[in-house]
Parts: C-alpha cells; sequence; structure tokens
C-alpha cells in the first residue's frame, strides 16, 4: 500500500504497520532528506521506503537513505525513479531494490514508447528496462540547452567577485 498516510504523521504509520501486518506499507515520495526517513526506519513501520531522487536530495541522499533502509531490513523502491538515467542506475545497483517505478504520461491518441523523455534515458520495452552504460548515465546533453549565463542589463555584480590579488 503506497501513502496510505500523510507523510508527517509518524504515529499514525506506526499504528497502521500493527493493525495492517499483511500487506507492506510503503511510503516516502514527500520526504525530504535522510532525517526525514530515520524515524520511518527506525520505528520500522513501513515495508518500502519511497525517496525521490529530485525531492530527497539528490543521488547521493538516496544512497544515504538506502543504506539506512537495508540496515534494517527494508526495501528501498525510488519514487518515479526509472524514468530518469539515474535512477535506473540507482536501482540496478542495490540488492535490497526488487523493482523500479516507471511512470509514462502521453496525451490521450499517443503511444508510450513516443511520449516525451531525456535524449538517452532507457525506455520501457516488455515491462523492463537496460539502463546506458554510456558516460554520464547516458544522457545525450542538445547544446542548443547550455546558454551562458547573462548579468541582467544594467547591474555590476563585479563587488561580489573574488578579487585576482
Amino acid at each position: 500500500m503506497e501513502e496510505p498516510l500523510i507523510p508527517d504523521d509518524l504515529e499514525g504509520h506506526i499504528q497502521l504497520a500493527r493493525a495492517v501486518t499483511w500487506i507492506p506499507i510503503a511510503t516516502g515520495e514527500d520526504h525530504h532528506t535522510l532525517w526525514a526517513f530515520r524515524p520511518l526506519i527506525e520505528k520500522r513501520c513501513v515495508a518500502v521506503v519511497q525517496p525521490d531522487l529530485h525531492w530527497c536530495g539528490g543521488l547521493t541522499e538516496a544512497v544515504r537513505i538506502y543504506h539506512l533502509a537495508e540496515a534494517a531490513g527494508l526495501k528501498t523502491v525510488l519514487h518515479g525513479g526509472a524514468k530518469f538515467a539515474e535512477g535506473q542506475h540507482f536501482s540496478m545497483a542495490f540488492p535490497e531494490v526488487p523493482m523500479a517505478e516507471f511512470h509514462i504520461s502521453s496525451p490521450v491518441g499517443v503511444p508510450l514508447e513516443e511520449a516525451p523523455h531525456l535524449p538517452g534515458t532507457a525506455q520501457p520495452k516488455d515491462g523492463f528496462v537496460r539502463p546506458s552504460d554510456a558516460p554520464g548515465f547516458g544522457l545525450e546533453i542538445m547544446e542548443k540547452w547550455v546558454t551562458p549565463w547573462r548579468y541582467p542589463a544594467g547591474q555590476d555584480f563585479s563587488a561580489t567577485l573574488p578579487s585576482a590579488n
């Protein structure tokens, strides 16, 4: 059962885990950093932690969350993580990640394989994903996406720059 309660209701998660022992409870997509996951893991009131790479603090923080959960005997499944190259690699790299959540949305009438995605990100085929082994998780950054930073017109930021002396 995924996200059965509001994220901050630790006591509710504890009571639910005691009352509903036959359904694994998963939560975490709205938790930020290891410190939000720690009480859930320490109290063993979830069976699956679900950090979101974009909200939990990034890949490094997700690895920390994974290790704490693994030490407690809990599984980790990234929230929507398989849609992104770094999440695919995370999900394949750790033994206590039994599956990967991959959400695809496309406009009505557009086949899922034609749904927008970041170039170089592996897409599912027959329910499986094979992450790229290319550098940079396989992402293909288009040159037109990279633009130089321009200071707003008329503003002098030279006083904020370190001096050459």
